[in-house]
This record gives structure tokens, sequence and C-alpha cells, in this order.
């Protein structure tokens, strides 16, 4: 007996024979994971590892050796340049540095005990593991017993703790006057390179800064008051004359501003206390203060025009040798009670303005502006202000008004 499909009503009947075995039948589906791909991935991971950890081990091991042969600044510029890219540099190196740094503390520490190593020769070895901030003399107990047996009475010593409060010209001067028969003499002339080196970054880095105002006599100057103390560095004398062609050419393009600065120059030539009324000098308000930078004295004249009369003179003390006040024809400008060099650690009070950073102002005070930390007055002893006694910088800041013209000679 046969049947006839289409006349079969049963849907699940239908439903059931009609559809295809196979396709009722859910075949499992098969992942093909790419093993090779990962394999290779990990192959190269692990080799790149593996390369990187022995690249660190050798930079660790290589500066050990620049620093274990006291070449110091080879051991900073190797460590700084290489391997900045290594990830156990990042992570390892500073606990690494720990480490060694403590050990050579130790080693430092038995060497002075046993008089193997100077005190000039452990405190040169201790300031330099000190530059890299990783352990310090009240968290490492090797370094303050250390320390205990070290003075710093001797030539080396004061010129390393100037060199390391950043007071270079002073540490050159020390590094300098250490005879070649001394024992340290070595260690003394590579200080005297790296002080002249930190001198001249200071120095092109402040002319950068005048010559970006226009300030290109001042830049000058600057220069050339370091010139001897750099051993007429070729690149400073260079830079000299570039200033220069920059003056020429800035004074060329503003007429006004070259004939005022050739104004400026006679004037600043030809002032002395006996011409005074001659020159046909003029201020803005009824003072006029001239700075004599040879006898260190601050004049106050009172008048006008070819009629000032010697109010008061004032001792000051102008800048020091490598730090020169400069001369030229200045106003008065801004005034306050107080300011702070961090730079110089010390500030002044009572100050008065006449160029930019450069000031009338009191003896110097520490930061508790209670202690006078320099008294010196009637000689070149400031970094480039004008110093007064306390007394008189107040009266100048009470009774000198904005405008007033100076000149310093």
């Amino acid at each position: 007996m046969s049947y006839n499909i289409k006349n079969i009503k049963n849907e699940n009947f239908k439903e059931l024979n009609l559809i295809p075995r196979e396709v009722k039948i859910k075949k499992k589906r098969k992942f093909n994971i790419p093993i090779i791909p990962i394999t290779a991935f990990i192959i190269v991971l692990v080799f790149v590892l593996g390369f990187q950890a022995f690249s660190y081990k050798k930079l660790v091991s290589n500066f050990k050796g620049y620093f274990d042969s006291s070449n110091y600044a080879e051991a900073n510029n190797y460590l700084v340049t290489e391997g900045n890219f290594n990830l156990f540099k990042a992570l390892f190196l500073k606990n690494d540095l720990e480490g060694y740094f403590r050990t050579k503390a130790n080693s430092i520490k038995e060497h002075v005990n046993l008089n193997e190593l100077t005190p000039d020769e452990a405190l040169l070895v201790m300031n330099e593991i000190n530059r890299y901030n990783i352990i310090t003399n009240s968290t490492d107990k090797s370094l303050s017993v250390t320390s205990d047996n070290i003075t710093d009475n001797t030539p080396l010593a004061k010129g390393i703790i100037a060199f390391n409060k950043n007071n270079f010209e002073e540490a050159l001067s020390i590094f300098n006057a250490i005879p070649s028969s001394d024992k340290n003499s070595g260690t003394a002339l590579d200080y005297v390179v790296k002080c002249k080196e930190k001198i001249k970054e200071s120095l092109l880095t402040t002319v950068k800064e005048k010559q970006s105002i226009e300030h290109f006599t001042e830049a000058i100057n600057l220069i050339e008051s370091k010139l001897s103390l750099l051993d007429n560095d070729k690149e400073l004398a260079s830079k000299v004359d570039e200033l220069k062609k920059l003056r020429e050419d800035y004074n060329k393009s503003n007429p006004s501003t070259s004939s005022a600065v050739e104004s400026s120059a006679k004037i600043v030539s030809a002032i002395n206390t006996e011409n005074i009324n001659t020159l046909g000098l003029q201020s803005s308000s009824n003072y006029l203060l001239y700075v004599d930078t040879n006898s260190q004295l601050t004049h106050i004249y009172k008048g006008s025009s070819n009629n000032w009369s010697l109010f008061k003179s004032l001792k000051c003390s102008t800048g020091k040798e490598g730090s020169e006040t400069p001369s030229g024809v200045y106003t008065i400008k801004n005034r306050d009670t107080w300011f702070f060099s961090k730079k110089f650690n010390q500030g002044g009070k009572y100050w008065v303005q006449f160029d930019g950073d450069y000031l009338f102002h009191s003896l110097p005070f520490a930061e508790d502006q209670k202690t006078i930390v320099d008294y010196t007055l009637g000689e070149p002893a400031s970094h480039g202000c004008i110093r007064l006694s306390l007394e008189d910088s107040k009266w100048l800041y009470d009774n000198i008004p904005t405008d007033t013209k100076l000149i310093i000679k």
C-alpha cells in the first residue's frame, strides 16, 4: 500500500519525514587554534626578554666598572644614555643601585678605618654616591658612620662641598689653589674641568635670556667678564662676535636707541663728582643717583639739571669679580621690603630695582630675615646688586621716587 504525500495532513508527520535527515542532525563545530603563530609569539617574547635581561645585566656591570674605576662622569653618562627602553632597567635599576651603593659605603667605611683610604678620597666617593639621590646619610647607617670619619677641613673637601652647593666659581678657585704636588691634585683637576663646564652652562643660559629681550650689551659684558676664568673659551668668544653683530643690526634698525646708547656711554665715560653739573644730566625727580664702583660709594644728589647738590654719600658694595654690577644709565623701577634667592641662599630687605634682577638692597640676610650673613661694605662683594646698610637701604626705599635717574660707573 502506498501513500500520497500531498494528502497527508499530519503536520507532525510531515515535519518528521519530509525534512532531510542531515538537516536534523546538528554537526559540532571544530575550532582550529592557530598553534603555530602563538608558539612563534612566545618564542619571540622569550628571546626579547632574555636579550633585555642580558643587556640589563651588562649595563649594571659596566656602570659598576666605571664607578669602581673612579670614572664618575662616564658612569653617569653611561647610565643615562644606555638601555632607556629596557624593561628590566625600568623595574630593577633603583633597587640594584641601592644595594651596590650600600655595599660601596660599607667598603669605604672599612677602608677609612684601616687607613687604606684618606678622608678626602672617601668624601669624594660619598659625594658621587649622594648625587644619585638613592640613599642618604639620614637613611643609611653606613653612610652616616662614614661621614663621621670624614672631615671637611682639607681644600679638596671644601671644594667638593662648594661644588655640591652649586657655588662653582668658589669651588673652581679652591681647586685651582691645590698644588700639583698634592696627592689629590688629579681629583682637583677633574673638578676644575667640571666647574668650568657648569659655569659655562649657566652663563650661556643667562646670555640666551638676555639675547631674547635684546639686551645685547649686557650679554656681551657678561661673557667678557668670564672669558679669562674660562680660558678664553672659543665658543664663548664666537658668541661675543655674534652678539656684537646682532647689537649692530639692532641699533641700525632703531636709530633712536642707537643714539641713546651712544649718549649713555658718553655720560658713563665722562661722569665724576667734579663735573656732575656740566653734563646736562636730567632726572624725572629732584634726585639723581651716581654709583662710583671704584670708591664703592652711592652719591645722592638733589636739585635739577646742571644744578645738582650732593645730599649724601652711602657706603655700598657692588658686584665682585665675575659678577660685576653693569655700568650704564638707568632709572629706578619697582621696590619691595623683602626678597630671597634660593640660588644664593640669601635675601635682602628694602630692595629697589633699576634693571631686571639688579637691585639696591640691604646687607644679605638668611631666610629667617633676622640673621645677616655678610657684613661686607666698601668693597665689591655682591652677586651683582648694589648692597647698602640696612639703614641706608630703607632710606633709599622710602625717599627715592620711581623713574629717578641712576648712573653707574
